[in-house]
């Protein structure tokens, strides 16, 4: 998935988070520079159930200037096919 500007994004989110039934921390991970969140995602929808996630914070001058997501997309791209209009 991408987003071509903010907007598309929070709106991709906004759907995203509609599906959210909860949220399972398992670890967090801090150093000076960096923080990783491991997490469990509940999702309202059969065929993603939990999704596994990572996520991967870089700071400079204080600031989160990078983040990453990790997680296995493969159930996701059945329900975004589904989801598109043909």
């Amino acid at each position: 998935m991408s987003s071509d500007s903010a907007h598309d994004h929070l709106s991709g989110l906004d759907a995203f988070l509609g599906s959210v039934t909860g949220v399972d921390l398992i670890s967090e991970l801090y150093g000076e520079t960096e923080a990783t969140l491991v997490y469990d995602v509940h999702t309202s929808i059969p065929a993603i159930g939990t999704q596994r996630t990572a996520e991967f914070f870089h700071l400079a001058q204080g600031r989160i200037d990078t983040i990453r997501l990790i997680f296995d997309a493969t159930p996701w791209h059945a329900v975004l096919q589904a989801a598109t209009p043909s």
